[in-house]
């Protein structure tokens, strides 16, 4: 069956954006509401559930994306006895997966009250809670989760993606409904289970009549199985990392100080989390043109392109941090109080997280077009053991702040791994230019950082509201300046104006 590549990547990238904007502005609202209507401690017990179940879907191991991966090339060549094999393997696994994470799942359920250090709301029963929230969690692996990997194959994530929309839209707006008029929280966890279940059922529904053709039925070759073994293998340290590093302070930050404290750290992290998002967005729709580049382009243009990219992607960071530093604790302060502050520290420390965070962008985005997962797999495991050492060794000793300081060093340590693996790999040229522009980069945000914490002191006393906007001007002034005038010199200037104009011309 043919189909249209272009459009469909078209409609992915315009879906994506829809959902991602959505996924930033309602939990926005749901996190507000639950903080003036039930209070800091149901918010905090939300996101240790949340991390513990995330961490159990650590038996995924990548399996979905491994397979997926195998099923593009079947998919090209029409391969439907390939496409229903490699279905029937997904689906067998997917089983398998589900009945683990039960398991181990209902083990945990004993420990529950050692995950929290100090006070949880009263009229709660944290295993009741938490049976809702793992069967939400292990519902797609038993129902038709493995269906979606079909529209996935053949392109058609723009389908998934309105599925999403209308799916969370219908889950919060009750959500809401049950906060505002109820304040139960028992029928706001419930809704989540719910919408996973009509989440799955709907594009099991759409992947059965687009694809009709395509069953469960079948099994895979010998040469096809060590390859998705292999892939697996490849995508299970970097499932790893990103589990050890997303899930794993919200548990210390639990066990050690208590929920409290994990509410007002899953307070400035969403922040973090929801502008990373958006940009995340937007670099990815860029990856099939850096897949084009890879494979048609000579190495002079694919050089030249990472470098384009690193620079406008080094100027949004930029700014980024900059308006962290300016307007976070104005922000903070209107959306959850002023009792729900951190130390100007932490907003430093969540400032150096979200630029080694986003940094990295551009390189991920090369290697993952590249595909050369196996090449960086050891970085993972050691990026995992450095994360948990600073966790377990620090935040018994200083609290909070170990939290960011361990992933912090844990992505340093990846982003000069990945820099030597994508320059050796993909590149193949020197890294000593690319270390020197971004030590210029970061030359710019310190900079900007500095002349910022100087200024702000002018303006504390004109309230919130007039922090905020006047923190709004003062950091888009300094960063630009600051960028520009260290890099103006620098030829990605140049090129990153002609390859932007060239965008928008298209657009």
């Amino acid at each position: 069956m043919k189909f249209d590549r272009t459009r469909n990547a078209k409609k992915t990238i315009v879906s994506g954006f829809l959902v991602k904007t959505i996924s930033v502005i309602v939990p926005f609202v749901m996190r507000t509401i639950i903080i003036h209507t039930l209070g800091n401690l149901y918010l905090g017990l939300g996101s240790l559930f949340s991390a513990v179940l995330n961490a159990l879907s650590l038996a995924e191991l990548g399996v979905g994306s491994a397979l997926v991966f195998s099923m593009y090339k079947p998919v090209a060549e029409n391969d439907t006895t390939k496409v229903c094999a490699l279905l029937n393997v997904y689906k067998k696994i997917y089983f398998f997966i589900g009945c683990a994470i039960l398991a181990i799942g209902l083990l945990l359920i004993p420990f529950l009250p050692k995950l929290i250090s100090g006070d949880y709301p009263g009229d709660i029963n944290i295993y009741t809670l938490y049976i809702i929230q793992l069967i939400s969690t292990i519902s797609g692996y038993f129902l038709f989760a493995y269906r979606g990997s079909v529209l996935t194959a053949y392109q058609r994530v723009d389908l998934i993606n309105m599925v999403t929309f209308i799916t969370e839209m219908a889950m919060y707006a009750l959500q809401i409904i049950a906060l505002v008029f109820f304040k139960n929280y028992y029928i706001y966890v419930c809704l989540i289970l719910v919408r996973t279940i009509a989440f799955n059922g709907v594009v099991y529904l759409i992947a059965k009549r687009k694809y009709p053709y395509i069953k469960a039925v079948g099994n895979i070759d010998k040469a096809t199985k060590t390859e998705v073994i292999r892939k697996i293998g490849a995508l299970t340290g970097h499932k790893i990392a990103e589990v050890v590093v997303n899930s794993t302070d919200n548990i210390l930050i639990s066990m050690f100080i208590g929920l409290n404290m994990v509410a007002i750290y899953n307070n400035y992290y969403y922040v973090v989390t929801a502008i990373s998002g958006i940009l995340m967005t937007a670099f990815t729709g860029l990856i099939s043109i850096v897949g084009n580049y890879l494979i048609s382009e000579t190495s002079k243009k694919v050089n030249d392109l990472f470098d384009v990219l690193s620079y406008i992607n080094a100027f949004v960071v930029a700014v980024c941090c900059t308006s962290f530093i300016n307007m976070y604790q104005p922000f903070i302060t209107i959306w959850t109080g002023k009792d729900n502050l951190f130390p100007m520290y932490m907003v430093i420390l969540f400032s150096a997280y979200f630029y080694i965070l986003r940094i990295r962008t551009v390189i991920s985005l090369f290697c993952n077009a590249a595909g050369i997962w196996e090449k960086d797999l050891r970085k993972a495991y050691i990026m995992t053991l450095i994360n948990l050492l600073i966790d377990i060794t620090l935040m018994p000793i200083i609290g909070i702040p170990a939290a960011l300081i361990s992933t912090i060093v844990s992505m340093i340590f990846a982003f000069i791994y990945e820099t030597f693996v994508i320059h050796k790999y993909v590149l193949k040229k020197d890294i000593k230019n690319y270390c020197l522009k971004n030590i210029l980069y970061l030359m710019s945000i310190i900079l900007a950082t500095l002349l910022s914490l100087l200024i702000m002191p002018m303006y504390e006393s004109v309230g919130n509201i007039g922090r905020l906007i006047i923190g709004a001007v003062v950091s888009i002034i300094i960063s630009v300046v600051c960028f520009l005038g260290l890099t103006f010199k620098c030829k990605e200037f140049s090129e990153s104006i002609v390859f932007i104009k060239r965008k928008i011309r298209r657009l």
